[in-house]
């Protein structure tokens, strides 16, 4: 599906827009939980088929974006596999399973978010032009390269070699 863009919209109307409550005699979607990161709204909806007497619970993914004259959404479904995993965790426990592989992503990106790292750890990146760096700093998380310092965004690490020097964490 494609983007939805509303001219006049701003990002509030866009978010009260996907969240909102649809009631009609043949169907009805409720939000239960949604949270934003950023410009994704993450939402558990609760759909009832009024006629055939069947109810369903999912996560749909809303990205969000602008043309400049009014802001819009895509919405992505868990079983549709979405390139983003900032989903709450909470969320996953609320709906029944529909793509096992983006879950297991989505628990990886909270494991990388939370991690605690000691001074002295050296963290293997990817997706970066460096390919490690030795952490030297805690908040922000900074590394050294090769003389020089970096800011680190958690999402960048893919495993860590521990130092095993410092019981610091940070």
């Amino acid at each position: 599906m494609g983007w939805l863009i509303t001219p006049g919209a701003t990002k509030k109307d866009t978010i009260q827009h996907v969240t909102r409550l649809e009631d009609t005699e043949s169907y009805r979607w409720e939000t239960l939980r949604y949270a934003i990161r950023g410009n994704v709204v993450w939402r558990v909806v609760q759909y009832l088929d009024k006629v055939n007497q069947i109810a369903d619970r999912f996560i749909v993914c809303y990205l969000l974006g602008t043309d400049g004259d009014g802001w819009g959404y895509k919405d992505i479904e868990e079983i549709m596999g979405p390139y983003y995993y900032s989903c709450p965790a909470s969320f996953l426990k609320l709906v029944p399973i529909a793509n096992k592989d983006w879950r297991e992503e989505v628990y990886r990106y909270h494991e990388r978010q939370y991690r605690r790292y000691n001074l002295g750890d050296v963290l293997i990146l990817w997706g970066c032009m460096i390919p490690q760096v030795t952490v030297v700093q805690a908040k922000p998380l900074i590394g050294h390269f090769q003389g020089m310092r970096y800011r680190i965004r958690r999402q960048y690490v893919d495993r860590v070699i521990s130092a095993g020097t410092s019981s610091e964490a940070v």
